[in-house]
C-alpha cells in the first residue's frame, strides 16, 4: 500500500471507529496514567516504558502469546514491527501521556486493518505464573469496535502495581493536570 493510501486507511479506520472528534468538538485520544500507589508499593517510582499500538487481529494473536520481558528486552523485532508509540515514565517524569487523533502513528498503523488497541508496560515484579501467558497483566488488548469512540471519545488506561487497567473516565486526581501529547 502506498504511504498516502496507508494514511487514508488509518484515518478511515479511526473515523469508522468513532471519528477524529467527539460530539463535544474535542479530539479523540488514548491516555496513559501511572497510579500514584506504584511509588508507595515499590518504595520508589520505577522507570517504566508503556507502548500504545494499533494492531490487527493477526498481530493480536501473536502478541497474546509473546513474552513481555522479551518484547521490552531491546531491539525486539516484534516490538519494532508493531511501530508502537512509547511513553517513558520515571521518578523525574510521572506526567500522564496521550496519543491524540492527529498523532503520526495513525499513518504508520494504517498499513494494516486496525481492530484493537494494545497497551503494554515493562512493569517489574509481576508474578511468575502470569509471565508469558495471555493473562500477563502487563498487556491489555482492547477491541476497537465500530462506534467505540462515539459514546466516549477518549480511552483511559492506568498502570497499577498489578498491571494495566482500562478506566471509564479520567482519574479524578488528574483532572487539572497537564498531559503530554494532549495538545
Amino acid at each position: 500500500m502506498k504511504p498516502s493510501t496507508a494514511a487514508a486507511a488509518a484515518m478511515l479506520a479511526l473515523v469508522t471507529l468513532g471519528g477524529c472528534s467527539s460530539g463535544s468538538g474535542g479530539s479523540t485520544a488514548v491516555y496513559v496514567f501511572i497510579d500514584p500507589q506504584i511509588e508507595e508499593s515499590f518504595g520508589y517510582a520505577p522507570s517504566l516504558e508503556v507502548d500504545v499500538v494499533g494492531i490487527s487481529d493477526s498481530d493480536k494473536q501473536r502478541l497474546e502469546k509473546y513474552n513481555i520481558d522479551r518484547y521490552f528486552s531491546g531491539n525486539d523485532r516484534m516490538r519494532t514491527s508493531l511501530k508502537p508509540v512509547t511513553f517513558k515514565f520515571s521518578d523525574d517524569d510521572m506526567v500522564p501521556k496521550a496519543v491524540n487523533s492527529k498523532h503520526r502513528c495513525w499513518d504508520e498503523w494504517g498499513e494494516k486493518i486496525l481492530t484493537n488497541i494494545a497497551v503494554l508496560v515493562n512493569l517489574p515484579l509481576v508474578e511468575e505464573d502470569a509471565k508469558g501467558t495471555p493473562e500477563d497483566p502487563r498487556r491489555l488488548v482492547v477491541p476497537m469496535t465500530e462506534g467505540m469512540f462515539n459514546s466516549r471519545p477518549d480511552r483511559y488506561f492506568m498502570v497499577t502495581e498489578g498491571g494495566i487497567v482500562q478506566l471509564s473516565d479520567r482519574p479524578k486526581a488528574s483532572k487539572n493536570e497537564k498531559i503530554q501529547g494532549e495538545e
